[in-house]
């Protein structure tokens, strides 16, 4: 176990030459996340361009640490996303854990005599675990990466060649593993292997098959022994078997193979070498154009900026580097290839090799989901990737500890939380929030509150500490400033439900980043004590009444001020719409000839005739906002005889941005009434005070295929909110007039009353009015008649 470990830091900002234009390089992120493994994040900015830096740095003196190339899903050509990549590739003691996408695809619609797809099939020579998937011809202009199996890695066009010899001594040339594009060589043999296309799609030339002799393993280099499984023949494209191969020879090398006979071993000599120089290959990816080369960024690429992923590596050969710079988003321009080549010298590459971009381009961990912004919105699946593997025994116990934060500085007052990373013995990451965790800081430096906050009350540099158990880490914390020069209200104006206390929430900008202040270190003040009371020293507040007050914040002779609306919720569950079908928009997709009728009780029908057509719904728009604090908002419905998949929820977070949350039923009863109860928690955070006020736009009704034809309808009943803080309060009956909880003959009679004026009490004819109109009369008569009708109190 480790006792004490003190974070050494990256270097938080710096300039770059881009180019010829200079870059302030500012680190926002930068960890380890495996053994020997770091992912830092930069963002490079001039004033008129942004780029979004993304990589990792591998360290391969570490032992536990070492490089794997995936196929999409081991075969030609299969896409896969990163992330299902590295779950199929994990077992014990073999946990990929950080990749980046790898080469271009076939992007031509080919398919093979026997119509399988060549779509995206990886357009370089690829090998996985010492296995060649594919070759292709040594060139300059598509050169790869290269891990050795002695962990020295190369930029350089490979070549692969194989020596086939045959019972009698005899030899012949191999050329290539599962060409793609390269035309057969007439002289020589082409190996197909299972990750292969089915067939060998090969013609006029012989053709055997062959599989691996007993304790042979088939690799890029080094000797294997085959047993011919067949008679030769000319009538070629034969099928590969799942557990063999096919020899496919034209020329001479034909000719060496009709001695072939079933049974016979013959031996194949691989030997693969960059530039006349033999190597034996573990991990290859390819790709183009050359980037760096001894230190040197090439001019040779493309000109137009786009996401780009890119692999290089440390001039020692030590530290390799997967970079992706994201693009076509305002947050990063994303770069050109020459552009890159500075990138990826200036995070340390003496040699780089450019990958796949565009929506290709994604750097993604196993413990911390996608690092980079996909230009797609998405993982795109690709034909191959480059990861990082950790070949320790699976371990979950936590050993070390790190900050997640690489830089710790706040201002005097200012107030930190922060959140760590857990590792095990070997590095790995295993934890991305560890809990537990107990703070300390020398005194007079700082406070700690509740072993988990840091309250800056002092000034300087010092050590903040950390301990989980007998883990700890310590890391260097700036108080910045004596005074502060800038402070400013979180929320312009917020709402709150005098059910509960809310703690101002202040900040202050520091180098360029907001940082949370103490609200307990300003003097607080209230413009109306009756609605609205703040503790002087303590800046939490409490609403009293409905109605509106200012809140203000004062500091160094710095002040703000908050707007603060109370709205007391009076039931634990109450009215938000009366479903006036009038006041809203409501249209159909793969319906036609709806209407709506309003219900007796409440609420409308919406009746419909079914008709064929894609993603049929019922989309009903009206701008609602929520009273209140709502913890809960309900939507009361009878299906009827419509075939209901899902509700979809469109809702605006306070001043935030419209965003959509979905409920699907467990079940669809017919014709019975069905509760959607969609919980703030849902969809937004409820304790954050700038989720309110809560406005509903849309609700959409997803249904499932109908008749043709057929009539349909469905019942809107209520739409309401629920607040658990008032759950004391019990929920009013539409049609209780007295209050007892049930609608019943006496309610009929007090109806009655009001309406002869034998009855005025204020308490009974607010309830009384049942329809909203202001007046009670015949027609609130007539509902609660029919609401007793149904419930056959009658």
């Amino acid at each position: 176990m480790l006792a004490a470990m003190t974070f050494s830091m990256a270097q938080a900002s710096g300039t770059a030459d881009i180019m010829g234009q200079p870059y302030v390089v500012d680190t926002l992120f930068h960890n380890q996340v495996g053994p020997g493994t770091t992912q830092t994040t930069l963002w490079l900015h001039n004033g008129t361009t942004n780029q979004r830096v993304f990589y990792t740095t591998i360290d391969l003196n570490e032992p536990n640490v070492a490089l794997e190339c995936i196929l999409g899903r081991d075969h030609l050509p299969q896409f896969q996303t990163l992330e299902s990549m590295a779950r199929h590739h994990t077992s014990e003691g073999h946990q990929p854990f950080i990749g980046t996408n790898g080469d271009f695809g076939l992007v031509t619609q080919e398919f093979t005599r026997r119509g399988a797809a060549m779509y995206g099939t990886p357009l370089g020579t690829t090998i996985c675990d010492g296995l060649i998937q594919n070759t292709q011809p040594a060139t300059e202009g598509y050169p790869s990466f290269v891990a050795a199996v002695d962990r020295q890695v190369y930029i350089s066009p490979l070549t692969y060649r194989g020596t086939l010899t045959a019972p009698n001594g005899e030899q012949t040339t191999a050329s290539a593993i599962n060409p793609v594009l390269e035309p057969l060589d007439g002289n020589a043999v082409t190996i197909f292997t299972p990750s292969y296309f089915g067939s060998s799609d090969a013609l006029n030339g012989v053709e055997v098959t062959a599989r691996l002799a007993d304790g042979e393993t088939f690799r890029a280099a080094g000797t294997t022994r085959l047993v011919v499984t067949c008679t030769p023949t000319t009538e070629c494209d034969m099928l590969i078997p799942d557990d063999g191969f096919v020899l496919h020879g034209r020329g001479a090398a034909a000719t060496w193979m009709q001695q072939l006979a079933e049974g016979d071993i013959i031996t194949l000599e691989s030997t693969c070498a960059l530039d006349g120089t033999t190597v034996d290959p573990a991990q290859v990816v390819s790709g183009h154009p050359r980037l760096v080369r001894n230190g040197n960024v090439l001019y040779e690429g493309d000109t137009a900026r786009h996401p780009r992923t890119a692999i290089g590596f440390s001039a020692d050969g030590t530290k390799v580097y997967l970079c992706v710079v994201d693009g076509r988003q305002s947050l990063s321009a994303g770069v050109t290839t020459d552009e890159l080549g500075y990138i990826m010298r200036h995070i340390g590459c003496s040699e780089a090799l450019n990958l796949d971009g565009g929506g290709s381009s994604t750097l993604y961990s196993t413990q911390l989901g996608e690092i980079n912004n996909p230009s797609e919105g998405r993982l795109r699946s690709v034909p191959n990737s480059m990861f990082a593997v950790c070949t320790a025994p699976t371990d979950d116990v936590i050993a070390q500890l790190r900050f997640q934060d690489f830089k710790l500085s706040t201002p005097r007052y200012g107030t930190y939380v922060p959140h760590f990373f857990g590792y095990n013995q070997y590095g790995m990451l295993i934890d991305t929030d560890v809990k537990g965790v107990k703070l300390s800081c020398p005194e007079g430096f700082g406070t700690i509150e509740s072993d988990s906050l840091f309250f800056a009350s002092g000034t300087g540099t010092d050590m903040l500490t950390a301990a989980l158990g007998d883990v700890s880490v310590s890391m260097p914390m700036t108080i910045v400033g004596a005074e502060l020069d800038n402070m400013e209200i979180v929320h312009h104006s917020i709402v709150t439900d005098g059910l509960r206390d809310y703690t101002v929430e202040v900040q202050t900008m520091l180098e360029g980043t907001a940082m949370p202040l103490n609200a307990a270190a300003l003097t607080w003040t209230t413009s109306d004590s009756t609605v609205v009371t703040i503790g002087e020293h303590t800046g939490t507040l409490r609403g009293l009444k409905d109605g509106t007050a200012t809140i203000t914040g004062t500091i160094d002779g710095i002040s703000d001020t908050l707007f603060v609306t109370v709205e007391q919720p009076t039931a634990h569950v109450i009215n938000a719409d009366d479903l006036d079908a009038s006041t809203w928009n409501i249209t159909m997709r793969a319906g036609k000839d709806g209407s709506a009728t309003q219900l007796d009780n409440g609420g409308f029908r919406w009746n419909y005739t079914g008709s064929t057509g894609r993603l049929p719904r019922i989309l009903l728009e009206k701008q609602i906002k929520m009273w209140s604090l709502p913890d809960t908002l309900r939507l009361r419905i009878n299906t009827g005889n419509t075939p209901l998949k899902q509700v979809v929820f469109s809702l605006y977070p306070g001043a935030g941005k419209l965003t959509s949350a979905t409920l699907v039923p467990d079940s669809v009863p017919a014709n019975a009434e069905l509760v959607f109860d969609l919980a703030t928690a849902h969809w937004t955070s409820p304790e954050d005070m700038g989720s309110y006020p809560i406005t509903l736009s849309t609700i959409q009704m997803d249904l499932n295929s109908m008749t043709n034809g057929q009539a349909y309808q469905m019942d809107f009943l209520g739409l309401e909110t629920v607040y658990t803080r008032v759950a004391d309060v019990p929920e009013h009956v539409v049609g209780d007039v007295d209050g007892n909880g049930v609608v019943d003959i006496d309610d009929l009679n007090i109806i009655i009353n009001i309406m002869v004026g034998k009855n005025n009490n204020p308490d009974f004819v607010a309830p009384a009015d049942i329809d909203g109109s202001s007046v009670v009369d015949i027609d609130d008569l007539n509902k609660v008649i029919n609401i007793m009708i149904k419930k056959n109190v009658f």
